[in-house]
């Protein structure tokens, strides 16, 4: 009865146990699911502010896998993402090797064992670290082994790359310990996505690390022992970007302000485009592609042109105390891949900025010729000379107006004895003289030099040609009038 009882209780043992490992391998799937759920989420979520940009530090790093929508995080301990073993060993790891229980380092190669772990907490294991053997070096090559399964830590780890990622990785030449062996890829070491476990995602730039295990040949009994191979980034593309300003700057080639401007707009236009694809990249790869500058950035599809529409704003103050400044503008044209690469190209012009130009005044320069000149020392019958001047003048003489102006014009006018007149020239010219009868009964002074009335004036004006409103007046005084030109024949005859 024993054996009758014992035996629904090994049925039920051996049904808890089916339903168990049925249990576990639905618990796989749906973890395999839901990663790859997260990872397709992950990957449309990519959100860019601002131009992208390679890492440089840890924190720019954390940024750049925000941005391409990588972990920046391991899944279960929350190891933060290695920005010194991304950019020394080219691969995504989290945490660093002092984290990893029970690592060892070799003084002489400076290398430890392990690099940190993969998003999964599989331990990355170093390529640079020296080989158990003898020596350092393995006394097989990857071509004498025999892969071992990996069960669900190798399903899970491959359903986190995309088809992209997946096909990078299978093209790509593999190196073990920094040796090809002739050449190594996936196909030739018969690996498949069951036997190796996928340490880090590659990209185009960053290189993948696949984990592998193997029975140690040449020996009778089982030891088993494990392989990093390695990749390095495969693909690349090439881009274009260049800058056109929309307004024409002045004949000068300076966009100059105006009087009275604060500030000066210019607008311009940036365009970029992908030029080429090299090696395993491929436009299907791309998650964002665009053009852009400090002013915002534009998002395109295709291989372009990227067109980003923007002005360039200069305050007046920006020049300080100069007359003339440079002001750049600088473009990038920027592709991000679904892999998790950021390639830029980048193009920049100097604006040459000009204070207001300082225009020159209009200055005029006039004197009175007169066609006698008998004031300039000239002796009269009764033995006196009147008071030698150049601007004395015989009433009824002609006297001749000769004004010079500091810039060529059309249009001037003068005013004498409360009459104007307008003189209209042919053209542009920066001379001009006009004739003047001196009027009858306007003496000012007599003959014996005693003063009559107040000397005469002239005032000429002219509109600058440069500045419309700004209107230039000069005068000639001290014009003195003496008699009349009969009194050369008469007057001055008498004492």
């Amino acid at each position: 009865m024993k054996a009758r009882q014992s035996k629904p209780n090994v049925a039920c043992r051996n049904s808890f146990r089916t339903r168990a490992a049925i249990w576990g391998l639905f618990a796989v799937v749906l973890l395999i699911a839901w990663s790859s759920l997260q990872q397709d989420i992950q990957a449309a979520s990519i959100s860019i502010e601002g131009i992208p940009k390679q890492p440089t530090d840890q924190q720019s790093f954390i940024s750049f896998l925000d941005m391409t929508g990588q972990p920046t995080k391991s899944r279960i301990h929350g190891y933060p993402a290695n920005f010194a073993t991304y950019r020394d060993y080219h691969v995504l790891v989290y945490g660093h090797p002092a984290q990893v229980p029970g690592n060892r380092y070799d003084a002489v190669s400076r290398q430890h064992a392990v690099l940190g772990f993969s998003y999964d907490e599989f331990k990355v294991t170093n390529t640079r670290f020296p080989d158990d053997a003898p020596g350092g070096i393995s006394l097989t090559t990857p071509f004498d082994w025999i892969e071992l399964p990996q069960g669900s830590k190798a399903t899970l780890s491959w359903s986190r790359l995309n088809e992209a990622q997946k096909r990078h990785l299978k093209m790509s030449q593999l190196t073990y310990r920094n040796e090809t062996y002739g050449y190594m890829d996936f196909t030739s070491l018969g690996l498949d996505e069951s036997n190796t476990v996928v340490l880090a995602p590659p990209s185009w730039h960053l290189g993948s690390a696949i984990y592998t295990q193997h029975d140690r040949p040449g020996v009778p009994y089982k030891e088993v022992r494990y392989a990093t191979f390695y990749t390095s980034g495969g693909g690349d593309v090439t881009l274009t970007c260049r800058i056109e300003l929309r307004a024409e700057p002045d004949k000068d080639g300076f966009y100059t302000f105006e009087s009275g401007q604060d500030t000066l707009r210019i607008p311009y236009r940036a365009i970029g485009t992908i030029e080429s694809y090299e090696g395993l990249a491929r436009s299907e790869d791309i998650t964002v592609r665009g053009v852009g500058t400090a002013d915002g950035l534009t998002y395109g599809t295709g291989d372009g042109p990227f067109l980003h529409e923007g002005v360039l704003t200069v305050e007046r103050t920006a020049l300080g105390n100069a007359d003339e400044m440079d002001q750049p503008i600088i473009a990038t044209t920027f592709v991000v891949s679904a892999l998790g690469d950021v390639i830029t190209s980048e193009a920049t012009i100097m604006v040459p900025i000009r204070a207001e130009k300082p225009v020159a005044p209009l200055l005029i320069d006039a004197d009175l010729e007169g066609a006698i000149g008998f004031f300039s020392g000239s002796r009269m019958l009764n033995g006196s000379t009147p008071l030698a001047s150049k601007r004395r003048f015989l009433g009824l003489e002609t006297v001749w107006l000769k004004v010079r102006f500091s810039k060529p014009l059309t249009r001037w006018q003068f005013t004498f004895l409360g009459k104007t007149k307008v003189v209209e020239l042919a053209e542009p010219a920066k001379d001009s003289r006009v004739a003047i009868r001196m009027p009858l009964d306007q003496s000012s002074l007599t003959w014996h030099d005693e003063r009559i009335r107040p000397s005469l004036l002239i005032e000429i004006k002219a509109s600058d040609p440069e500045r419309a409103d700004a209107i230039v007046t000069t005068e000639i005084t001290g014009i003195e009038l003496t008699g009349d030109v009969f009194d050369l024949l008469y007057l001055q005859l008498a004492d």
